[in-house]
């Protein structure tokens, strides 16, 4: 590829490189107010405590696991690993997951 057209790393270009970086709410999808975000002992999802169903008043002292997390935490305990992460599953916990933002939302 040549230097001109819309690849080469320019999505980069003029981004604040704290906001590049920034860990944003899988609820909201804000950055905002970082003391108050949950960090998935699992996966690399964060929720404010104030976005997480049910709303917690503070950050948990011990392992916190995000709506996906527990979800398939439950159904491994359940049917096993194997089952838990296995693709229709998972397909699955992600929409289940995602009805529950949109339920919590409304």
């Amino acid at each position: 590829g040549g230097n001109g057209g819309t690849g080469g790393g320019s999505d980069e270009e003029g981004l604040d490189p704290d906001e590049a970086e920034a860990i944003r709410c899988d609820m909201c999808g804000g950055a905002e107010d970082e003391a108050q975000l949950l960090m998935c002992d699992a996966c690399d999802r964060a929720t404010h405590t104030y976005c997480a169903r049910p709303e917690l008043p503070a950050v948990p002292s011990g392992d916190w696991f995000c709506a996906s997390c527990t979800l398939q935490r439950a159904v491994a305990e359940r049917c096993g690993d194997v089952v838990a992460g296995s693709a229709p599953v998972l397909e699955e916990l992600a929409w289940a997951t995602h009805l529950s933002r949109e339920l919590w939302r409304a």
